[in-house]
């Protein structure tokens, strides 16, 4: 017995540190698109986190969103789509988007002069069929105004070559992956990329299955650090992650040297506008859906925060505050249900009781009793606010009026309690004319009220006394649950009572909270979530394991009976049921024929020489026959005659693919269909199972679609037409906006030179009123003369400041018909011109650095409203911020050999980046009415993206934001 105990024990230590197995599967080949996993495991960050990880390789017959659902797989690595699964019922939760962006983008060659998405009409561009994964594609050339109907999509081989050779145009491809093929074979390639556009889509995302985050989240968490520590690993050290992969995870047999391409590209794409790896924000997840909504894959709404990652493996601050706020939690319970929970000396006893305990360990709260007579009464007090929680309660309609739920930690069946002479009960329906018994107040209740409204329930105050109803033959059995039922008999001694039967439905037992303290099911989320299955298991053993000692023969024996009687019973059901199976059996051609007539389709089943013998109700209505006239019929006999040829190459096919062809009603119309056949085996004999849908009227609606297409193209060019008439509204509002502040900045710029011509005759006269020039003298007069020559000389420099400032006045506001050829300086120093006493008067700093003087193609006045523009917000926001040492930093410089950029940078403590990227909106100000239009910066963007083919955006600073421009030589 030592050696024995020996070997257990050492069995036992030998498997305590045993790792947790769990699996990740990939969405496609080998590469290092799913570098960070292996890394992860290769270097033990799986193993110190304590998992053993099975990275299952990709095929193309396995989706890893229906193996983590189906629970085949623990994790699984997916794309944006994943939100719209969530939205057609699939339970996923996103971890980490590995990818800030999508790696897809459409590829071109040089050769093919496709300069612009403009340029795509007419063109061939090979993309695959799965909506959802272009969607940044489709979303991407939508953007542009383009009618997808004039492009060429074709299907896609993934074959390089064919763009090469010429056999498409355009190939949706990997940023990572195809580029750097071409540039190993010396060709010259465009990139169009859909996040230069604005849609920059999440892509390879780890998911797994709500239900593994809410069994185990410290499990899911350890996953996400380690597998994050690998990509941040694999990053850092390319190289030798690269050597890894090649030598271990190259199932494509990639060089190095790709390897290492496909490394940098992602790098890229995972720190893109940012520097945490993995981030996920529920902001831009709104985004995606929006794409999605519009592009027409996605109509059900989600849950943003339930969709995305919550570690749920500690409290939130928000829910720690919560916390400290409180001396302790009210809990009310059901005070006679044991043993699972009640009542003694005051006290919290039974099953729920040790859950309890450990969950007021876990938040670190105490979690206080509130007595009550009854469940009844218990409702009664958490309704009142009386308590804060209720240990253990069933989600119904009426409880979620004031109640929330968490998931269930604790589930048991339903069970029948009869009379020890009663037969089994295998089904609800052989009691429902009879007295059952339950507790008053349980939900179900009303759920077998509202299942069987006739059925004959007595309410008790508590189970001991339905018990002992039952026993009286007051009622004929009663539901519970076993270990109450159990605990019950026992302690009453009620030897002629037995368990008879169960239900079909479960009881899944929550904490419920009060509704209207949400954050408290957020922290019983937490403590349900936390609860270990090892631990659930120990408190399950304790409790279900019935230990008795001087009275262990007759409870023994009570028990022991119990389980006999439960298995008899439970024998004779089967057997029961199996005398039941031929019966149902024989039932089975007619159920397969109401199932039939349930479906919309038209289906028929014939023999291998065609004749119908099995007819849907929605094939009658179609073809307008009784079911006795269609039974006579053979398949050929409602086919058209120019059909039949098509119809017998589709049946000489096992499983053809769906076709058109004309059909023939009783009353002799002809109508297209759709049709579909497969054959099967049935009595082991071939048969055929033949669909159809009537397309008249889809093929009547098509021709209406035609006919809407052809007017909205008409409809379509009026409103480009009033768009572009809109546009120069705008242009004008804005330009019109500005004058008045143009106005006031040219009163500032002519206040010193009409001062100072002011003063020049002021000081003249003074000099000839008090006889400083001795004109009786040459000496004098001569003195006098270059007196005067030098103040006339001070009036006309004045004179042309003034001249010059309302020239470029003027210029600003001349209409520009056409570009001339300019500096770029120019329409930057005649800006300055016009305002800079005015930022000088503010006390504004100007600093040029003007490094570039190439010679552009501009409309100039128009490049001077976007300096102006920019220049008057910066202002504009010094004052608002109230900003003292303000700086204004001017800067041109060439960024290569076709752009030239120039820069207007202040200190003005930045822009919000919530709202930065709607600063160019049409309206959208952040200055009250009177100040601000909100057209400035719209205006100017237009004047640089569409006038000028540049562009125009703003970058955050450390001090303040920084407005580029950028133009082609």
């Amino acid at each position: 017995m030592r050696i024995l105990a020996l070997i257990f024990i050492f069995f036992y230590l030998s498997n305590a540190k045993e790792l947790q197995k769990v699996s990740i599967q990939l969405q496609w080949l080998d590469q290092f698109q799913f570098a960070g996993y292996y890394i992860a495991k290769e270097k033990g960050f799986y193993k110190r986190a304590g998992l053993d990880v099975e990275i299952k390789k990709y095929d193309q017959y396995t989706l890893p969103i229906k193996e983590v659902i189906k629970g085949k797989t623990t994790f699984g690595v997916g794309r944006s789509s994943l939100i719209i699964d969530r939205a057609k019922g699939s339970e996923v939760v996103a971890i980490s988007a590995i990818f800030q962006t999508s790696p897809f983008i459409l590829l071109g060659l040089d050769s093919s002069k496709i300069e612009s998405i403009q340029d795509f009409i007419s063109k061939r561009v090979m993309i695959t069929e799965d909506a959802s994964s272009t969607a940044s594609l489709i979303a991407m050339i939508k953007s542009q105004g383009l009618d997808e109907t004039k492009i060429n999509f074709i299907k896609h081989s993934f074959d390089l070559n064919d763009l090469i050779v010429g056999k498409t145009d355009l190939m949706a491809s990997y940023i990572s992956n195809e580029p750097f093929k071409l540039e190993q074979k010396g060709i010259e390639y465009k990139i169009f990329d859909p996040k230069d556009y604005g849609f920059d889509i999440y892509d390879d995302i780890l998911f797994t299955s709500k239900s593994v985050l809410l069994n185990d989240p410290q499990m899911v968490e350890k996953f996400r650090k380690a597998s994050l520590e690998g990509w941040r690993y694999a990053f850092d050290h390319i190289d030798e992650s690269v050597e890894i992969i090649f030598k271990k995870y190259n199932s494509q047999n990639k060089s190095k040297d790709s390897l290492i391409y496909e490394a940098h590209e992602l790098k890229k794409l995972a720190y893109l506008n940012t520097n945490e790896l993995g981030k996920i924000e529920n902001e831009k997840i709104g985004r995606i859906i929006d794409i999605y909504r519009i592009l027409g894959l996605m109509q059900n709404s989600i849950d943003v925060d339930d969709f995305v990652y919550k570690n749920l493996s500690s409290l939130s601050v928000e829910q720690k505050v919560y916390l400290n706020s409180i001396d302790y939690i009210k809990m009310c319970i059901d005070p006679s249900w044991k043993p699972l929970e009640y009542i003694e000396d005051g006290q919290h006893k039974g099953l729920t009781s040790d859950y309890f305990k450990i969950f007021s360990k876990v938040i670190n709260k105490e979690i206080r009793l509130i007595p009550t007579e009854s469940w009844a009464q218990t409702l009664e007090f958490v309704k009142e606010h009386k308590c804060d929680i209720v240990s253990a309660a069933a989600y119904t309609k009426d409880r979620a009026e004031y109640l929330d739920f968490t998931p269930p930690y604790l589930e048991l069946p339903w069970v029948f309690a009869t009379r020890s002479d009663a037969n089994y009960i295998y089904e609800l329906e052989q009691v429902k004319n009879k007295a059952i018994g339950m507790v008053k107040g349980y939900f179900i209740v009303s759920v077998l009220k509202n299942r069987y409204p006739d059925l004959n329930i007595v309410e008790f105050d508590n189970l001991d006394e339905g018990l002992k109803a039952l026993s009286n033959k007051k009622i004929f059995t009663f539901i519970d649950t076993p270990s109450t039922i159990v605990h019950s008999i026992r302690k009453q001694n009620l030897v002629n009572l037995k368990i008879s039967g169960q239900l079909k439905d479960v009881w899944s037992l929550s904490v419920a909270t009060r509704n209207d303290e949400p954050i408290l099911k957020e922290i019983f989320d937490y403590a349900v979530a936390n609860i270990t299955p090892l631990e659930k298991q120990k408190l399950l053993d304790k409790w279900y394991t019935v230990k008795f000692e001087k009275s262990v023969d007759y409870d023994l024996m009570l028990t022991v009976s119990i389980i006999f009687l439960i298995i008899l019973s439970m024998f004779l059901y089967i057997l029961n049921k199996l005398k039941k199976s031929k019966h149902l059996a024989e039932e089975s051609l007619l159920n397969i024929e109401r199932i039939l007539d349930t479906t919309i389709e038209g289906i028929s089943v014939s023999d291998e020489n065609l004749n119908i013998f099995i007819i849907n109700k929605a094939a009658l209505d179609i073809f307008g026959y009784t079911k006795k006239e269609f039974l006579q019929l053979s398949t050929y006999d409602v086919i058209a005659p120019g059909s039949l040829k098509k119809a017998a190459e589709a049946f000489s096919d096992p499983s053809p693919n769906q076709y058109e062809l004309d059909l023939i009603k009783k009353d002799g119309t002809v109508f297209p269909a759709l049709a579909s056949g497969k054959d099967i085996i049935y009595k082991g004999k071939k048969a055929r199972i033949s669909t159809i849908v009537d397309l008249s009227s889809l093929k009547n609606t098509q021709k209406e679609l035609e006919k809407l297409n052809n007017e909205l193209e008409e409809r379509i060019s009026k409103e480009v037409e009033k768009n572009i008439k809109r546009e120069k509204l705008l242009y004008q509002q804005s330009r019109l906006a500005q004058m008045g502040e143009m106005i006031s900045m040219i009163a500032h710029q002519w206040r010193q030179p009409l001062s100072a011509i002011s003063l020049t005759i002021v000081a003249l006269k003074l000099k000839i009123d008090l006889k400083k020039f001795n004109f009786d003298t040459k000496k004098g007069i001569d003195e006098f003369l270059l007196y005067l020559n030098k103040q006339l000389d001070d009036i006309t420099n004045s004179i042309n400041n003034l001249s010059a400032t309302i020239d470029d006045f003027r210029n600003f506001y001349k209409p520009d018909k056409r570009k001339i050829e300019i500096n770029i300086t120019e329409p930057i120093v005649k800006s300055l011109n016009i305002v800079e006493i005015s930022l000088s008067q503010d006390g504004i700093k100007i600093t040029k650095e003007f490094d570039s003087h190439c010679i552009l193609e501009i409309y100039d006045s128009e490049m001077m409203q976007v300096i102006l523009n920019i220049l008057k917000n910066s202002q504009d926001n010094f004052a608002l911020k109230e900003i003292e040492d303000k700086k204004i930093y001017l800067r041109t410089k060439c960024v290569d050999e076709n752009i030239v950029r120039i820069e207007i940078e202040d200190n003005g403590g930045g822009i919000d980046e919530k709202i930065i990227n709607n600063i160019f909106d049409p309206y959208f100000s952040t200055k009250d009415e009177k100040n601000g239009t909100g057209l400035g910066l719209h205006m100017s963007k237009i004047i640089i993206e569409e006038h000028h083919k540049g562009k125009l955006f703003a970058q955050n600073t450390k001090e303040g934001v920084n407005f580029i421009i950028e133009l082609k030589k």
